[in-house]
């Protein structure tokens, strides 16, 4: 029986590890904890930086676990169009709830 402990969630031939699932639930845990806190003013911004190397599976089940906005994950990289489109976007959002 191979049971592998490691965050990354990236062993060949297995399909999960006991530490992701933890590092999952800390992570969960964590932006609720965020979320709770952020909840007396709509006007900010969090940015959440997860471990798990050159594997984006910690950051993307984090970002849907959590509702994030965005995720970025090294597989596909960051580019500076996307940087400056996701930005624009949170301009407007913030220019939206100024209105309301």
């Amino acid at each position: 029986c191979c049971l592998p402990a490691t965050i990354s969630n990236n062993v060949p031939g297995t399909e999960i590890s006991i530490g992701s699932d933890t590092a999952l639930n800390i992570i969960n845990g964590a932006c609720d904890s965020i979320k709770t806190s952020a909840s007396s003013s709509r006007k900010r911004l969090f940015i959440v930086d997860v471990q798990g190397g050159h594997c984006g599976y910690l950051a993307t089940l984090g970002a849907l676990g959590s509702g994030a906005t965005y995720a970025y994950i090294s597989e596909e990289g960051v580019r500076l169009s996307d940087l400056s489109r996701e930005a624009s976007h949170l301009r407007q959002r913030f220019q939206e709830d100024r209105l309301t």
